[in-house]
This record gives structure tokens, C-alpha cells and sequence, in this order.
């Protein structure tokens, strides 16, 4: 009977080897865009990482300058030297400082912000799941070119204060009563317009108890529009326009799920966006002044004009008004409703790209020495370090520091001899200065540690490290230093 079951032409046959066939296939598809997307999602890191090491000697913050470069304080530090983690899919350096400066890091920001976003996605989806409502509100300022960002920050958050937030008084708790508003999430962001200048403004989305009718919508957007000016001139600005002051956006019927995730992407997806009517982001004006200098030497630099400076100014502007402000900001109560820990404080966030080096092996090391002189020296080499394990493993790191070798001694060959670096040209040797697990070199063996002058690029900043670390010693006596 069971062979019966098998038509005598052999189709069956043929049908079992097409489905087969047609597994492989889904299967090779699978693989295909899983690599896809994790070469894709290599490149924006290689970006970004790029962005950063472009930004860092233009950004007057210490904590941005010694991202990813300098290591964490020895009392933190697992290891002296420099330790590269490999998950199979992605290299990542460890023990190294993180700014956290979710405004102004291309790279800490982006991680930052993608935690926000999960956190966000996940209240949505509860608060969806459970029938109740979903708005979001845009509130904006009148804004000039001769307004500078510091003073239109303070305006904005001071009008806050008065209209919504520890100034608002019993009124807005009754507004909240009767349009069911039960927890909102207000999130900052700016951008830069040539005729009007700075243009700073709050996304809110709001949690309501329903979702709200047309007419409620526009009533609502009445009253947030009263108070929210109100705010604004008592805090010393000039009166929002009725027309741009305030934006009240409700999803319509049947469309709840495509809103909540619009309003994620809108509010947690700064980094990927780019200005409207012709402003730009700051990482837009950051981007327009790195193009400019580029292969612009240090001279040629300072002797550009003021206007061609202008983006400079801009940026800097930006970042020291925007030092300290909290990118999210959750209403009480809702991360405690929706079981969201993620700290408010930006600076505590701890990334998934943080969390992913930790839980992946070390698969090389860099002795502190060589990665001040030989690594962060010159632009690109810690990021070709990380793309060299990705790509060809531990063969091609090291044909990665012969062609930098090579080009030590040709830098070197074709500088002044009175400016030569003592010592000759910085040389990285595998297994002395770069080293896998299981090969570390002998405790005394020597580095290129004690031939470093102070025409060596490497040796301001490892100077600067050890300083740092006496600091911090200083401070915490109790605490060993380990370099």
C-alpha cells in the first residue's frame, strides 16, 4: 500500500526534488540579504566612525575629542592596552572612552537614539494593543537670524516649563483631564535656515486614554497653542505665529498602527533626517564644513575667510548650546507603566553596540604605546583595523601594517632631518606591538613607548592620556593606575 502512493510516471519523485530545490533556494535568499543587510549596516558605522575622527579636532569638547581614542580611566579598565572584539560579523574596539554626547557623536548618538527608539516602539505597541490614542504635537518658536541657539534654548524651555511643565498650574491638569492625555514624551531637536536661523523645536507624542475625534483634535490644538505662547512671552520670546506655533497631528480611523510608527521614525530618527525648505541639521552643516576643508592643509585653513568659516562658527555654536540638553524626556510615571529602564540621563545609556562588544571574544590586542604612535596617529587607521578583521581576519591586519610601516618610512624619508622623529620611523611589529590571544609578548619586552618625542603625532596624545590618568588617580587615590 505504501508504494502505491508513488505515481508510476515518477512525478512524486520530481515534485520532492523541486520542493527541495525550492527550500535551497529560500534558504540561499535568506542568507543572501541577511548578508546584505549586515554589509549595509557595516558601511553606515564606517560612516559614521569616519564623520566622528572628521569631526573631532573641529569640536571644542574634550569628551567628543577622546571618543573611541583614548582609554577608559584605569580603575574601569579590564586590560593596559587596546583590545578588539569579533562576533563573526562585526569588529569592535573595547576599554575605550565613549562621549555619549547624543547631540553632537555621529557615532554615540546614533546608539543612543536606537535605544530610544526601541524603547518608544515598545510603549507604542502596548499602548496600541491596550485600544487607546495617539497624537503628536510639534511646538516651534519665531525665530531670526540674529537669534543666537543658547537664547532661543532658554526661551523654549522656560515656555515649557510655564505652559506644560512645573509651572503650569492646576489649569493644564484640567486640560489633561478632559482630552484624556495620560503620558507624553517630548523629544529635541534643531535645525539651521539661512533667512531665519535657528530653528529649535519639541516633537511631544501624546498618550490619551481614546483616541480623539477631528473636532477634539482641533480643540485640543487650540488650547496647546494658548498656553504654549502664553509660555513663550512670559519666558521672554516672541509670539509664535498660530499658523507654525503649534501642530496637533491624530491618526484617522484604521490607520493607528502606520501613525505610531511615523511618529517613532519623527521623533527618534534625527539622525537619518535632513532639513526642510532649505535648513539643514547640524550634522548637515558639520558634513558642508568637513567637505570644505577638505585637503586643506592647517595653513590654508586658517587663512580662509570669515564667510568660509561660517559653518565652523555654526557648529560649535551648536554644540555648546545644545551641551546638556535632554535629547527624550518621559512624563512621569510612563517608562514605570510601559517597563522601559532605560536611564534618562544620555550619558548613561548603554548602547547595543556597547553591549555587543563585551559578549564577544577578543581577537587582538593593541599595546597602548603603538596605538597612540602607530593607530590613532593618522586618520582611518583604527576604523581599516576593525574592516581588515571583518573582511580577511588576522592575514590581512597584517598586511594592513606593513603598508602602514611602508608608509611610516616613506613619511619619514621625505621629512626635514631636523624634524625627524628620534628613533626613525614608527614601526608596529606583530606580536610585540599587536598581538591575538594566546601569542601576548613577554612582560619585557620592549615597546615603542620610550622612543616617542614630541614630534611624533602619537606622543601629544598619549602624554595627554597619562595626564588624564594623573588626574584621575589624584582624585580617586584609592584607585591603582595602571600606565
Amino acid at each position: 500500500m505504501g508504494k502505491s502512493a508513488t505515481p508510476p510516471d515518477g512525478t512524486g519523485g520530481r515534485s520532492r526534488r523541486s520542493d527541495r530545490q525550492e527550500t535551497s533556494r529560500q534558504k540561499g535568499a535568506k542568507v543572501a540579504a541577511a548578508k546584505a543587510q549586515r554589509k549595509a549596516e557595516n558601511a553606515r558605522r564606517d560612516r559614521l566612525d569616519d564623520f566622528r575622527e572628521g569631526l573631532q579636532p573641529y569640536t571644542p569638547d574634550e569628551s567628543f575629542k577622546a571618543c573611541n581614542r583614548l582609554p577608559v580611566p584605569a580603575a574601569a579598565r579590564k586590560a593596559a592596552d587596546v583590545p578588539m572584539t569579533y562576533d563573526g560579523k562585526r569588529a569592535r574596539w573595547t576599554q575605550l572612552r565613549q562621549c555619549k554626547r547624543v547631540h553632537t557623536c555621529p557615532t554615540c548618538g546614533q546608539g543612543i537614539k536606537a535605544q530610544r527608539r526601541a524603547d518608544l516602539e515598545k510603549a507604542n505597541g502596548q499602548w496600541a494593543e491596550e485600544g487607546h490614542g495617539l497624537a503628536m504635537g510639534t511646538f516651534t518658536l519665531r525665530h531670526y537670524s540674529r537669534s543666537s541657539l543658547k537664547d532661543l534654548i532658554k526661551i523654549q524651555r522656560l515656555a515649557w516649563a510655564y505652559a506644560f511643565g512645573r509651572h503650569s498650574g492646576q489649569q493644564w491638569q484640567k486640560v489633561k483631564a478632559k482630552y484624556g492625555v495620560t503620558f507624553d514624551v517630548r523629544v529635541w531637536e534643531t535645525t539651521y535656515g539661512t533667512s531665519n536661523g535657528w530653528h529649535p523645536h519639541f516633537h511631544v507624542q501624546y498618550m490619551l486614554a481614546k483616541p480623539l475625534t477631528a473636532k477634539q483634535a482641533a480643540d485640543l490644538e487650540d488650547v496647546l497653542y494658548r498656553r504654549w505662547s502664553a509660555g513663550v512671552a512670559k519666558a521672554g520670546g516672541y509670539l509664535p505665529s498660530r499658523e507654525r506655533g503649534v501642530k496637533l497631528l491624530v491618526p484617522k480611523p484604521g490607520e493607528e498602527a502606520a501613525f505610531a510608527k511615523y511618529m517613532v521614525k519623527e521623533m527618534t530618527g534625527a539622525d537619518t533626517k535632513t532639513g526642510k525648505k532649505g535648513r539643514r541639521t547640524p550634522h548637515q552643516i558639520a558634513e558642508d564644513w568637513l567637505e570644505r576643508v577638505e585637503g586643506l592643509d592647517a595653513e590654508a585653513r586658517r587663512a580662509m575667510p570669515a564667510k568660509d568659516r561660517h559653518d565652523l562658527a555654526l557648529w560649535r555654536e551648536y554644540v555648546a548650546a545644545a551641551h546638556g540638553q535632554r535629547y527624550l524626556r518621559w512624563s512621569p510615571g510612563a517608562k514605570a507603566y510601559f517597563g522601559i529602564d532605560t536611564p534618562d540621563d544620555d550619558d548613561q545609556v548603554k548602547t547595543q553596540e556597547e553591549k555587543d562588544a563585551e559578549a564577544a571574544p577578543v581577537v587582538l590586542t593593541v599595546a597602548l604605546a603603538a596605538w597612540f604612535a602607530g593607530v590613532i596617529s593618522r586618520r582611518g587607521r583604527s576604523l581599516a583595523m576593525r574592516k581588515a578583521v571583518e573582511t580577511g581576519g588576522m592575514g590581512k591586519v597584517q598586511l594592513l601594517i606593513e603598508e602602514w610601516n611602508a608608509e611610516e618610512i616613506e613619511r619619514w624619508s621625505a621629512t626635514d632631518p631636523a624634524k625627524r622623529r628620534r628613533g626613525g620611523p614608527v614601526q608596529i611589529v606583530w606580536g610585540r606591538d599587536v598581538w591575538v590571544p594566546g601569542e601576548e609578548p613577554a612582560p619585557d619586552t620592549p615597546t615603542p613607548s620610550s622612543e616617542l618625542s614630541g614630534a611624533d603625532p602619537g606622543a601629544d596624545l598619549l602624554a595627554e592620556f597619562r595626564a588624564r590618568a594623573k588626574a584621575e588617580a589624584d582624585a580617586k587615590p584609592q584607585q591603582l593606575v595602571l600606565c
